[in-house]
């Protein structure tokens, strides 16, 4: 069930790059349409998605994931049967309410987790299925285009597999705790408001120019209300998002490392694809087909699949700080490694791959591991929201800053990047893994937390008193 969940998460981002150019023709989109088609899940999940993972401790995780994997399904139906470009964008909009469900089954695995090692098996599976999903979805847009498919094949796949996966979803136990609390819904408001102003201006900012006033007016904007939101939640009674468990040693290095490895995957399979699809006619490159690309990345999601499932004995050995700044450390010297190779060979690629999916396991899988033995039941769903706050942020800058510094020089007379330009981001992503390596060493290990948060109770007494809260 939550495989199936995270590889339509998964596919929906990252299904559709090798269709593109077969997504404008079919649905007949214009640049900024084809733009706001791909822009409007970051957008619409930036603020709903910590909010709905703090709703799940309020009333129930498996009730809220239903609610979002379903709207996601029914999403995921209209894009597939969309004719144009007005339904497909609603339809993606809607499917981004399931993204949700990723934060949701953290604090879901963590729930019925009672010791070290359950905790670190779930972080581990979670990691092993993301993951894997990022490569076999960029699989599958390049394999449905090699047999002849189409993006609406695509986009149908990708809803049968959203439905599938809610059905599924009510084979699940509730978890036996909720939060008996008032709803802050000045906090959320203000979360979502700010956190859509800022991942709309630095998600445009390129194409927008970033000295035009709109962007700066919506980074602003962003900010201020972050900071306003920051102030609110601090003086909240009952805040959305409880900032001082965020704040902890036990929590907030480790959201941060878990939140710089899945943007610096994001970065990596996207910017690595480029570079593997460029005509080798421009002087670098490999004219790679969007399914032989796939191919490619096979190994990465086999070494990440295989080994969430199987790093349980490692985490235990070194630790779970440790774990993590050894994924930093390999990360950093491979692709110092990797920016000094001015002309990089298919081996050297295939290389690369086998060291990020090595230290993305290790980083990613030991920092989760982290925040989630430090959660309390009753609180599971805020601190992974916590952490995905921190994602969508970078998930917003990220593409920015790479797409600036692959833009940053052209070939002569042409519209193609230099080649030295990939080295540029190379270097970008050996820098974050080096801070990544830095915070992961500020990481406070504990052992899993048993006792309940502030105002939790069992499910069947937070049922009846929920009816007394306003």
């Amino acid at each position: 069930m939550a495989t199936l969940l995270i590889f339509t998460l998964d596919a929906e981002a990252f299904a559709l790059i090798p269709i593109l150019a077969d997504l404008v023709v079919h649905y007949g989109l214009s640049p900024v349409q084809l733009t706001w088609t791909l822009a409007v899940m970051g957008l619409v999940g930036a603020g709903t998605i910590p909010i709905l993972a703090r709703v799940g401790d309020l009333f129930g995780i498996r009730r809220v994931m239903l609610i979002s994997s379903g709207i996601a399904a029914t999403g995921a139906v209209l894009a597939a049967l969309a004719d144009g470009a007005t339904l497909l964008i609603i339809g993606r909009a809607m499917t981004a309410v399931g993204a949700a469900c990723l934060p949701l089954l953290y604090a879901y695995m963590r729930s019925f987790s009672d010791s070290n090692d359950s905790v670190d098996f779930a972080a581990g599976f979670m990691t092993a299925v993301i993951g894997a999903g990022l490569v076999v979805s960029f699989l599958l847009g390049g394999f449905v285009i090699k047999v002849g498919g189409t993006a609406q094949t695509v986009l149908a796949i990708i809803a049968a597999l959203a439905v599938l996966g809610f059905v599924l979803l009510w084979l699940l136990p509730e978890v036996s705790t909720r939060v008996v609390s008032s709803i802050d819904y000045v906090g959320a408001g203000l979360l979502v408001a700010a956190l859509t102003a800022l991942t709309l201006g630095l998600s445009q900012g390129n194409r927008w120019e970033w000295t035009s006033g709109r962007v700066v007016a919506l980074l602003v904007l962003g900010v201020a209300g972050l900071l306003l939101w920051v102030a609110w939640e601090l003086r909240a009674p009952n805040p959305i998002i409880d900032l001082r468990v965020l704040g902890r040693r036990e929590v907030w290095p480790a959201c941060v490392v878990a939140a710089f490895g899945s943007f610096l995957a994001g970065s990596f399979v996207l910017t690595a694809s480029q570079y593997m699809a460029t005509p080798e006619v421009v002087g670098y490159g490999f004219g790679m087909t969007s399914f032989s690309i796939g191919l490619y990345f096979l190994p990465l999601g086999i070494i990440i699949g295989f080994g969430g499932l199987t790093l349980r004995p490692l985490l235990t050995r070194l630790g779970l700080r440790d774990t993590a700044v050894l994924g930093g450390v390999i990360s950093t010297i491979g692709f110092i490694w990797f920016t000094l190779d001015e002309t990089p060979s298919r081996t050297d690629y295939l290389l690369i791959m086998v060291v990020w999916a090595f230290s993305y396991l290790l980083m990613v899988t030991a920092a989760a591991a982290a925040y989630m033995r430090a959660s309390r039941p009753g609180e599971e769903g805020m601190v992974a929201g916590g952490a995905r706050v921190v994602a969508t942020g970078l998930g917003a800058l990220g593409p920015a800053i790479v797409s600036a510094i692959l833009t940053s020089s052209f070939i002569p007379q042409t519209a193609v990047p230099q080649g030295t330009n990939y080295n540029g981001i190379w270097l970008f992503i050996a820098i974050c893994t080096g801070l990544v390596t830095v915070t992961a060493m500020l990481i406070r290990p504990s052992e899993t937390r048993s006792d309940l948060a502030p105002n939790t109770v069992l499910a069947d007494e937070g049922d009846s008193a929920a009816l007394s809260v306003p």
